[in-house]
């Protein structure tokens, strides 16, 4: 055949794959940045947003926690923003177009393997027209699956030509080493790829292969050394995480519980949804966990009874969708999305489906052309099956891109299936307020906060709610129960200012329109001192003084002020009123230690020490 012909039938191929792509996914293009992790990643992140923050991207993580390092990934949104700002639909775009880049590299990797070109069609057909790609494809953050995977299958591409092309053999074997560099700055499952191809050498090449061919790993190994090393300078290394080993069994026989679903999303997906999670099982008296331990055992027995007759490209393909799916599969560390909970997300499977639909690819086949026997079915059957199932997988992949479209619709309807994801919920809590739908925001993030009392995200995402509804003195009320923010610090004490400033006008219309009301005062002079303006808040104290001489609160919290400022004699003389008015009670006894500790610092210890004795009284009483 001419190179002509071969181009020509090429360029059909990545025209089928292309136009299947967009219409099925082409709908996510109309979506808008999503709540989850768009908003940190591209939205709120400074470091993508101007070309001279290179540096930045390669010396910070992905997300806040120091947990991912995906400069890769980083880098293609920095792009992105530079020539088309913060437009998703553009972001969009790019996420589809590398999804058929992947599918055409799966067709031309394959037909090194398979024995024609028509099933490597069928299985990059397969691959880009799968509903269960989904969650990668419509959510800009899903890139990084795509990118990885796309760097993970052509980096394959480039070891197997290094063996095949002896006079280029160098010039693969570098491009493959740079290609799965590339694929470990985009998601760190890359790491699975030397191993992917010993397995590749052991089982397709042969067994004697190995130690002909062992030395070829090195560079992969080498690489490896060198991004791990790049992250423990970093400090990127928060990926362990102490577990005991019941905790571990248990967490790892979750995840063998999730693989059947997986294994059922691949060949039959339905019920799909964001943010995948499976419950923690923690015990075998449950019907899940029976039916998990029957399922396995029927798996290892089939496996065994099979096994001598699967040739050694079969046997790869299993070892390969084992290695891929080993990163999430809870061995090393927990993938927690809430208490209780391990993720199984769809975009899991987005690498692992390569090797799964290449295996069913060749079971259908073989199973069709049975030996020895007529047909099961007839050629005109098979044809209308095979395109039943291509329909039926369009419109899955058709019904995922509409439900990628409202977010609230598709935060929802993953609530529906796990209410207790928390992260969802505060996401969806997120594009409420992001819809101005103020209320129902609250609800949610109310909802996270009564299961995850320390989420502080959900916290300062609930205070903003409530402030946004006008509830000011609540909102501070929840940012002052948040005692370390963490890579939240910014975003706080940004709210928190912003509140303050609301109440301070607030409180100033108030005093405006009834000048005599010592409350408004008080509560005026009370925002300043939170908001560190002392001075400020004397004025407001002493003016609620002077409509009211017997306010307590605000003769105490005066004194406070007087205090902070150093004026410790103005400051006894406020707190000695506050006792003078209020002999018992929280407002005297913090009094009487205020003026202990005052007249401890003026040298005045035998009245320091009587005000120390009349608290002791005071706390023996209560």
């Amino acid at each position: 055949m001419s190179f002509k012909s071969i181009t020509q039938r090429n360029l059909t191929v990545i025209g089928i794959l292309a136009l299947t792509a967009f219409c099925a996914y082409g709908l996510a293009l109309t979506s808008g940045f999503k709540s989850m992790d768009d908003q940190v990643s591209i939205l709120d992140n400074e470091n993508i947003q101007s070309l001279a923050n290179i540096d930045k991207v390669f010396a910070s993580s992905f997300f806040t926690g120091n947990n991912y390092y995906r400069p890769a990934v980083a880098l293609s949104f920095m792009l992105e923003y530079f020539f088309f700002g913060p437009n998703a639909f553009f972001f969009y775009l790019t996420n589809i177009f590398l999804h058929i880049a992947m599918a055409v590299s799966v067709f031309f990797l394959l037909q090194k393997f398979l024995p024609s070109r028509e099933l490597s069609f069928y299985v990059a057909f397969l691959f880009v027209l799968h509903p269960v790609h989904w969650e990668a494809v419509t959510n800009v953050a899903g890139r990084s699956n795509i990118l990885c995977a796309l760097f993970f299958v052509n980096a394959f591409l480039c070891f197997y030509l290094s063996q095949n092309k002896p006079t280029q053999k160098y010039l693969w074997y570098a491009a493959s080493l740079i290609l799965f560099a590339l694929s470990l700055l985009s998601k760190e499952s890359a790491i699975m790829l030397p191993f992917v191809l010993l397995a590749y050498i052991y089982f397709v090449l042969g067994k004697d292969e190995p130690r002909k061919k062992l030395y070829w790993l090195a560079g992969y190994g080498a690489v490896t050394g060198i991004y791990l090393g790049i992250r423990f300078s970093l400090h990127i290394t928060n990926v362990l995480f102490k577990r005991d080993l019941q905790e571990w069994f248990w967490h790892v026989f979750t995840f063998l519980r999730s693989l059947i679903t997986d294994i059922r999303l691949l060949i039959f997906p339905y019920n799909l949804y964001y943010d995948r999670s499976q419950k923690v099982l923690i015990d075998f008296l449950n019907l899940d966990s029976a039916l998990t331990v029957v399922f396995l055992i029927m798996g290892v027995v089939i496996l065994m009874k099979i096994w001598r007759r699967l040739s050694g490209l079969e046997r790869f393909l299993m070892a390969w969708f084992v290695l891929d799916m080993f990163p999430v599969s809870q061995v090393i560390t927990p993938i927690i999305i809430a208490q209780g909970y391990i993720s199984s997300a769809d975009h899991f499977l987005y690498l692992p489906a390569v090797s799964f639909l290449t295996l069913l690819v060749l079971w259908a086949k073989r199973f069709y052309e049975s030996e020895g026997r007529r047909k099961p079915i007839s050629e005109a059957a098979f044809s209308l099956i095979l395109g039943g199932i291509f329909i039926f997988l369009f419109l899955g992949s058709l019904q995922q891109a509409i439900y990628s479209q409202n977010e609230i619709a598709m935060f929802k309807r993953s609530l529906e299936f796990n209410p207790a994801n928390t992260r969802v919920r505060t996401s969806l809590g997120l594009a409420y307020a992001k819809n101005k739908l103020f209320a129902e925001a609250a609800d949610e993030f109310r909802s996270v906060l009564g299961a995850e009392p320390w989420n502080v995200r959900a916290r300062i995402a609930f205070g903003k709610a409530l402030c946004d509804q006008g509830k000011f003195n609540g909102c501070l009320n929840q940012y002052e129960q948040i005692t370390d923010a963490g890579g939240l610090e910014d975003l706080l004490q940004d709210n928190i200012k912003l509140t303050h400033q609301i109440l301070i006008v607030q409180y100033q219309n108030m005093i405006h329109q009834g000048p005599q009301n010592p409350q408004a005062y008080f509560s005026l002079g009370v925002i300043y001192f939170k908001d560190q303006q002392i001075e400020k808040a004397v004025e407001q104290f002493k003016k609620a003084l002077k409509l009211d001489p017997q306010y307590q609160d605000a003769q105490f919290n005066l004194a406070v002020s007087l205090e902070i400022l150093t004026d410790k004699g103005q400051a006894a003389i406020y707190y000695q009123e506050v006792i003078t008015g209020q002999t018992k009670g929280e407002l005297a006894y913090q009094s009487y230690l205020r003026l202990g500790e005052i007249f401890r610092e003026l040298g005045e210890d035998e009245k320091a020490q009587g005000y120390f004795q009349a608290a002791e009284e005071m706390k023996k009483e209560h």
